[in-house]
């Protein structure tokens, strides 16, 4: 599957920075709830980039919240998941739902947070989607999948 390039263009920020301020002028009881969450909550626009993250992602990811609210949200998937995950995110501007998706996270620590996915594409363009983590049982499993994920960046691929 082709990857679909990134092309940047300065009204990129401002079209992020105005899609911010309307969603959080919209309802401050819906922010509030956005906040105490546990599960990692984010709006994202089609391209990825993500337009609002709640503190979950911070502390799963380890990353500063611009970090992460500026960011693709497929620089976070596990090399090994990228494809996979790419073609789900797609399938949303046709309308599809991810529901029950399972996707391994990467943090800046290198640590690795298996997650399921649900998501969907709202009519004003955004995806919203949710993730919980799932824990990995069997941790041979996770110190296998953060081995393959070091060597990967090690050997530059």
């Amino acid at each position: 599957m082709q990857i679909k390039p990134f092309e940047f263009k300065p009204t990129h920020i401002d079209r992020i920075k105005t899609l911010t301020e309307e969603l959080t002028a919209d309802n401050e009881a819906v922010n509030m709830f956005f906040k105490l969450s546990l599960d990692l909550l984010m709006v994202a626009d089609e391209d990825g980039t993500i337009v609002m993250a709640n503190e979950a992602w911070c502390s799963t990811l380890k990353y500063d919240k611009l970090e992460i609210e500026q960011s693709k949200v497929f620089e976070y998937i596990h090399p090994d998941e990228v494809e996979q995950f790419i073609a789900a995110w797609y399938k949303l501007s046709d309308g599809d739902w991810i529901r029950a998706h399972y996707r391994t996270l990467v943090s800046h620590k290198e640590e690795c947070t298996t997650l399921e996915w649900n998501a969907t594409k709202y009519k004003n363009g955004l995806i919203y989607a949710i993730a919980r983590e799932v824990p990995i049982c069997n941790k041979a499993m996770r110190r296998q999948s953060i081995k393959r994920f070091k060597l990967r960046t090690s050997h530059g691929s």
